[in-house]
């Protein structure tokens, strides 16, 4: 997933990957290179044991990305609502082959965002993580955690309120990528299974096949943590 060449920017970028080519492409200058519901992505001359397939030639922006920004979306149409956007705080979600996905938000502000929730009982809560670029413009947006909204809590203090969702969704992941793991924080092994805490990587799905190091596993359980002061990702080894 991630290739890092020496790029120029505004330059075409030849790359190549395995397991067919089908959606947008999303490109960041110098770091992630990756395409919607596609293989990995490497550079020319990558060796994937014979998978690789013709070579796809790709434009790489003249403006990189800053930072990763998140938000959720609380759809609508069970309830004959358009999709809402709210800011978060902090959420957490836990996605599973096999296992319903897991994903708790806190919303800040209640007072402002409360109505807009309980217009929509039977939403999906759905965090995209986006891309910001230098002009303060977030785009190519991208899904990382669905779920059914379930639970719905909102506490106050005498200066603030927050809404606190939670949900969980069945969700069929069809992973099949090799996502190469970025910032590895902590590696560990136990009962036979690793452990890898890493920077999130907004592609990675239950099944995809993590390196971190010279460590490479089947992802079994990925867990995203993010809130105001950090984010982070742990991915656990398989069955």
């Amino acid at each position: 997933m991630y290739a890092t060449p020496s790029l120029i920017a505004d330059a075409t970028l030849e790359v190549q990957s395995f397991g067919g080519i089908s959606g947008p492409a999303e490109f960041l200058c110098g770091a992630a290179i990756g395409v919607r519901g596609c293989g990995f992505i490497a550079p020319v001359g990558f060796d994937a044991g014979g998978m690789i397939s013709p070579p796809l030639l790709v434009r790489i922006p003249r403006a990189a990305a800053t930072h990763t920004a998140y938000r959720l979306v609380l759809t609508g149409s069970a309830d004959g609502k358009p999709d809402v956007v709210l800011p978060m705080t902090s959420f957490q979600s836990r996605l599973r082959q096999n296992d319903p996905t897991y994903l708790g938000a806190v919303v800040p502000n209640a007072v402002l965002h409360g109505q807009a929730v309980t217009d929509r009982p039977n939403a999906d809560m759905v965090v995209e993580s986006g891309l910001v670029f230098p002009d303060g413009r977030a785009t190519l947006w991208e899904e990382i955690a669905r779920a059914g909204l379930d639970d719905i809590r909102i506490d106050s203090g005498p200066e603030s309120s927050s809404i606190c969702l939670e949900g969980r969704k069945n969700i069929t992941h069809q992973g099949r990528q090799l996502i190469i793991l970025k910032d590895v924080q902590t590696l560990s092994c136990s009962g036979g299974k690793h452990r890898v805490r890493a920077s999130i990587d907004r592609f990675l799905r239950p099944g995809d096949l993590v390196q971190a190091g010279e460590i490479t596993f089947t992802a079994g359980v990925i867990v995203h943590t993010v809130d105001v002061t950090s984010q982070y990702m742990d991915v656990t080894e398989a069955d």
